[in-house]
């Protein structure tokens, strides 16, 4: 039962996330290899918890396997790339993420931070600000961004990531014309079945 709840849970994500990118597919690239760039901090880099930060490699992490299988079987080849960062905060990864741009190829990058800034006291705003710097920058790239919102935490008992912090993202991927991709949403109402401890999910 565990392992199914585990999968349902990547499943619903990754469904989010597959839908979005099929959608911006046009007919005449429908045949192209996706290369996809998942970028952010433990929920991107996923379990087992990895000394190499992801690495880029292929097929690994937490969604990473189930969105490359998800498009093939939709017939759309992709290639998905694990550029995760455990614990990492957005002061980190708007600096981190011209490394990985410069060394991946990619057509798209998936980011997901801020949990991390919620629970050091990185402001919302600061939060919103380091986004939307990584949203540019993967356009200077010239590649398409999808910022995804925060997940609900246990540990955030002020209800911080739902007040303060989504609602900061979702205004800066509409300032950016990003797609936003409603995380929080997706597992909100199963939360207390599919969390794994305060902050991750199973």
């Amino acid at each position: 039962m565990a392992e199914k709840i585990y999968r349902l849970n990547k499943i619903t994500i990754s469904l989010f996330i597959a839908s979005v990118i099929i959608a911006s597919v046009s007919p005449a690239d429908a045949d192209k290899i996706r290369q996809i760039i998942g970028f952010g901090d433990s929920f991107t880099s996923g379990r087992p918890y990895s000394d190499i930060i992801g690495g880029g490699r292929q097929g690994y992490g937490g969604y990473e396997p189930f969105l490359e299988q998800m498009l093939s079987d939709a017939g759309h080849e992709a290639y998905v790339y694990n550029w995760g960062w455990g614990g990492e905060t957005t002061p980190t990864g708007v600096n981190r993420i011209d490394s990985v741009l410069n060394s991946q190829e990619s057509e798209y990058v998936l980011i997901m931070e801020g949990t991390n800034d919620q629970w050091y006291g990185v402001s919302a705003n600061t939060t919103a600000f380091n986004l939307g710097e990584m949203v540019d920058k993967c356009r200077a790239s010239g590649t398409i961004p999808l910022l995804g919102n925060l997940s609900p935490a246990d540990r955030d008992t002020s209800s911080q990531i739902p007040n303060l912090y989504n609602p900061a993202i979702a205004d800066v991927a509409q300032q950016k014309n990003a797609i936003l991709v409603d995380h929080y949403s997706a597992v909100v109402d199963r939360w207390d079945e599919l969390d794994y401890d305060p902050v991750h999910p199973n």
